[in-house]
């Protein structure tokens, strides 16, 4: 499993990762429930928490398998293929009405047990977390050094972002700031003389932090990848502090500077 990035929440999503032909299995970094072979004792020192919907789980429990003192392997082989496609199959949030809020909750819980952000970190509560917390065999920091993550800004390093083998340095440098996925929406951009589009990373006073102009083209291009009325995501990279929002703000040939929206991270 590869690092992909953190969603505005603050989980991490990761993608599957293609293995040379190895020896045998390689550390890893994260824990798939796709996929889980362990002990049987395992479910019952790191069970999941019944209170978690979705978006959460997997990284949760690989930092708590971790600081429970379990190490995380990949297999060197194919030994299951999981069948992903989900065009005409029913899902949870189909027929669940309160999906949304569960998954805010579950949000909630991650952060607060990883620190992400800054909010408080409470692992060791046993009256916040009881058995659904982190274990005290590792400690968090522990696990962030191993994966070259850092939760608390959103940085990792640059073996983390490269899928190199976790654990390779005991004192890594966190320098890569987070890829960002910028939702926009194809109806509010309506022009076609677009001559560039700036995406400004701001902290929370306004300062511009970076900048980063896309070419008119390769804007409209995006624009015109989605049909009317629906979304279309560009991803943007920045290094350096957690940014607290990312301003659009497109220029064009015959309107000057156009609307511009600010998206709150």
């Amino acid at each position: 499993m590869s690092f992909d990035r953190f969603i505005p929440e603050g989980v991490i999503f990761f993608l599957p990762y293609y293995l040379k032909e190895e020896p045998k299995p390689i550390p890893g970094r994260f824990y798939s429930a796709h996929f889980a072979f362990t002990l049987g004792k395992f479910c019952e020192e790191v069970p999941h928490d019944p209170s978690f919907y979705f978006h959460g789980e997997e990284i949760t429990i690989a930092v708590r398998a971790f600081t429970h003192g379990y190490d995380i392997f990949h297999p060197n082989e194919v030994l299951a293929w999981h069948e992903y496609t989900r065009e005409g199959r029913t899902k949870n949030w189909d027929d669940n009405q309160n999906w949304g809020e569960q998954n805010k909750i579950t949000h909630s819980k991650t952060r607060q047990l990883l620190g992400i952000d800054g909010e408080i970190c409470t692992p060791c509560n046993k009256k916040a977390f009881g058995k659904y917390g982190l274990g005290d065999t590792r400690t968090l920091k522990d696990y962030e050094i191993y994966a070259g993550i850092r939760f608390s800004d959103r940085s990792i390093t640059k073996e983390c972002k490269e899928n190199t083998l976790p654990g390779v340095s005991n004192t890594p440098e966190y320098f890569q700031q987070f890829k960002h996925a910028i939702d926009l929406n194809h109806n509010d951009y309506r022009l076609n003389d677009y001559t560039f589009c700036a995406f400004i990373f701001e902290d929370e006073t306004g300062y511009n932090l970076h900048r980063e102009d896309m070419e008119g083209p390769q804007f409209l291009s995006k624009v015109n990848s989605a049909r009317e009325g629906n979304s279309f995501t560009i991803w943007k990279s920045y290094q350096g502090p957690k940014p607290d929002r990312i301003v659009v703000w497109p220029h064009s040939e015959s309107k000057g500077w156009t609307e511009k929206r600010v998206m709150k991270l």
